[in-house]
């Protein structure tokens, strides 16, 4: 498997997650968000379309990231 996602996790398709991520509880990556390698995504969190995350981001509990951050 390329990446954990938790059952609860929501990933719209079209979505990019690198290779090692480990994605929590209810958490939200939409359509057009990039996710780098290695990436921790905690209960929670929210990250919106054309979302640009580096490798080996962490990213906490209840965070949310909407369109456009990098």
């Amino acid at each position: 498997m390329k990446y954990f996602a938790h059952p609860t996790a929501i990933i719209e398709d079209g979505a990019d997650i690198g290779e090692g991520c480990m994605i929590w509880a209810h958490s939200h990556i939409s359509a057009t968000a990039s996710v780098g390698k290695g990436c921790t995504i905690g209960e929670n969190v929210y990250i919106g379309k054309l979302v640009l995350l580096g490798d080996n981001c962490k990213v906490q509990n209840g965070v949310n990231l909407y369109t456009g951050v990098t």
